[in-house]
């Protein structure tokens, strides 16, 4: 078809929805796994079956730290920064990667959306029609099973955030 957009423009078009049921949550020891692919392989699950975490901190124009913001998308895919900066409404300066354990004491988390306070989240839209997905405990070492979008946690914004990539669907026409 005629679509036609920049990478960081670019929509992309959310997985169906899953009608499936929802699952008990399901704490999981999982010693030394750090990234999506490692949690993913220790579980035995895909990767697009996780929520991957990315944690920001924005400045006021003076600045000085504003707030906290996890940002959550599915676990094989890349967060697009412009959107998520058209998401929050600010300019692309003033925002940046959040000190993990810093954030962690503010928000009461670190890696996944169960329980946080204190900080903005900002879901990928995908996520809402998810169900049982995999996600940071917050605390060392565990991992939540079967997280559901609005049963266990919910964003204070919920937007396209993915980056299109090679064999998405287009947004127009639902071609590769």
């Amino acid at each position: 078809c005629s679509m036609a957009a920049t990478v960081e423009r670019a929509e992309c078009v959310d997985d169906k929805a899953d009608n499936g049921e929802m699952l008990p949550l399901e704490e999981v020891y999982t010693p030394g796994t750090k990234t999506i692919e490692e949690v993913a392989s220790f579980l035995g699950m895909e990767k697009k079956q996780t929520i991957k975490a990315l944690l920001f901190v924005t400045y006021d124009e003076e600045g000085k730290e504003k707030e906290y913001v996890a940002a959550f998308i599915r676990g094989d895919r890349e967060l697009n920064m412009t959107k998520l900066v058209n998401a929050l409404n600010i300019p692309e300066h003033a925002i940046a990667f959040a000190d993990e354990e810093k954030i962690g004491q503010a928000t009461g988390g670190f890696t996944g959306p169960i329980g946080l306070h204190d900080c903005k989240i900002v879901v990928d839209s995908e996520l809402v029609g998810m169900k049982n997905l995999c996600a940071g405990a917050n605390k060392a070492d565990h991992h939540i099973k079967n997280v559901n979008y609005g049963r266990d946690y919910e964003g204070d914004i919920v937007k396209d955030l993915k980056l299109l990539k090679e064999g998405d669907p287009c947004p127009v026409c639902g071609a590769p």
